[in-house]
């Protein structure tokens, strides 16, 4: 830690002396926490801007490696690389992620030099090497807990989150990484474990700025804004926010970022700052673990071998409206383009809202069902607070219905989807929650356990609550 303060501070950045890191009582992660109380307001950490990891550092760091006759790790080169990450199907919109995540190995591999050591050995571990296996490797130069994350997972334990949808589609991500790998990575100077690592690293430590700026600055500043923050990137994110994040502006630039207390914090309380809602599938696949049950109020629910519905997305809060259906719309599968700028046609709206939860779905795509609570025009930005029920049917092309007798079918469709499901499924909450408790589960099976809990928990409220408004309805 004293390192990454130096680090931190010789760049005219700040850490507060009260604050602390220290190891999770699971043993699975460090997280920043108060060695003293921290009043609503404080700054706790100041980091400059040049220090964040984003596309600009990426590109720094690797066109000077290969200036210095050290850029082992891009087979051809920085302008090789971009060039394939622009031409290879499925790659291009990886770039930035891809760029950060290789220099994080050329920053952690044993014989870098720099202060950038001071932060990368305190990231969480990848694995280990196997048995007999040579080559490089960046287990013992990050000194960190285990990083535990389903990208890292063995073929037989992605089986065990009982999710087919979500085990099929780490798959088809893992065969795309292997293919970049094999062809534009030097192997002998990464090992595609360790490449896997920093993918992972990146993708569960990554934030987006935007969300801090107006919306000049963001078009300034563009794709920098997706970024880790080292130190910042430390605090917990698995509970509610005692943190926030202030974007310090000098002129049209960020300047630096700031952490500050958004309420007392106790002596030995994590710092947690709010990465974002996400469905608890994507949660999960993204951060490595399920947050707090008030958190996961969301989940994607695939099963391509079960009809008459492929998909179903369930989201928003429970409450007395929730599944009160007015309006169905059945699409075959996701818009492929936006819809006019400015239109508030409901099949418009939609459209847009469906474009953005594009990412909380397989690459593949699925048909979806969209439920909002009354006929009027909504707007995209009020959609995202309306009860919501989406499922997918293999429907030929969008149809609209607003019946009462197919709302019925609808939500009759459902149950009898999540039944289906549930029926095979090869444990019950029950058991699982028993298979928790036992001893000497290794981590990787506990955050596996904790997801399918967390899943079926969610369906059997959501089922509930469907059975609710069968019955008002009948």
């Amino acid at each position: 830690m004293e390192g990454l303060r130096r680090w931190v501070e010789g760049s005219g950045g700040r850490v507060d002396s009260r604050l602390d890191l220290r190891e999770t009582a699971c043993g699975c992660s460090r997280t920043l926490t108060a060695g003293e109380p921290y009043k609503e307001g404080e700054t706790i950490v100041r980091i400059p801007w040049c220090r964040a990891l984003n596309l600009r550092s990426a590109l720094r760091r690797h066109s000077v490696a290969e200036k210095g006759g050290k850029g082992d790790l891009l087979l051809g080169g920085l302008q090789g690389f971009l060039s394939f990450c622009k031409s290879a199907e499925g790659v291009g919109h990886s770039t930035i992620s891809l760029l950060v995540a290789l220099q994080i190995c050329g920053e952690a591999s044993p014989g870098a030099s720099g202060d950038m050591r001071s932060y990368t050995s305190l990231l969480p571990a990848p694995p280990p090497p196997e048995p007999g296996e040579g080559g490089p490797s960046l287990f013992d130069a990050v000194r960190g807990p285990p990083l535990i994350h389903p990208l890292l997972f063995e073929e037989d334990q992605l089986d065990e989150l009982q999710n087919a949808g979500l085990s099929a589609s780490i798959r088809r991500e893992r065969g795309l990484l292997r293919f970049i790998y094999d062809t534009a990575l030097n192997s002998e100077a990464l090992s595609f474990r360790d490449f896997l690592w920093s993918i992972a690293i990146v993708r569960s430590r990554s934030l987006n700025l935007s969300l801090h700026l107006e919306g000049k600055l963001q078009e300034a500043h563009g794709e920098a804004l997706q970024c880790m923050l080292p130190l910042i990137d430390l605090c917990d994110h698995s509970a509610g926010a005692n943190c926030s994040l202030r974007c310090c502006i000098s002129g049209s630039a960020v300047g630096a970022i700031e952490l500050v207390a958004q309420a007392d914090i106790d002596e030995g309380s994590p710092m947690t700052i709010d990465y974002g809602h996400r469905p608890l599938r994507d949660f999960f696949r993204c951060y490595g673990f399920t947050p707090d049950e008030n958190e996961s109020r969301s989940e994607v629910f695939e099963d391509a071998d079960h009809t008459p519905l492929e998909s179903v997305l369930v989201g928003g809060h429970r409450g007395g409206g929730f599944f009160s259906l007015r309006r169905i719309l059945l699409l075959s599968s996701l818009p492929r383009a936006p819809p006019e700028p400015g239109s508030d046609r409901i099949q418009d709206v939609l459209d847009g809202a469906l474009l953005e939860k594009r990412l909380l779905l397989d690459s593949d795509g699925c048909g979806l069902l969209y439920e909002i609570e009354d006929e009027s025009s909504q707007s995209v930005s009020s959609f995202r607070d309306c009860p919501e029920v989406l499922g997918g049917l293999t429907a030929s092309g969008g149809r609209l219905f607003c019946d009462q007798g197919t709302e019925a079918l609808a939500i009759s469709r459902v149950l009898d989807y999540f039944q289906g499901l549930s029926d095979r499924m090869p444990t019950t909450l029950e058991e699982d929650e028993v298979i928790l408790k036992g001893s000497g589960l290794p981590l990787w099976e506990q955050a596996s356990v904790r997801y399918r809990m967390a899943r079926k928990a969610l369906m059997g409220r959501v089922v509930g609550d469907l059975k609710g408004a069968q019955l008002a309805a009948a």
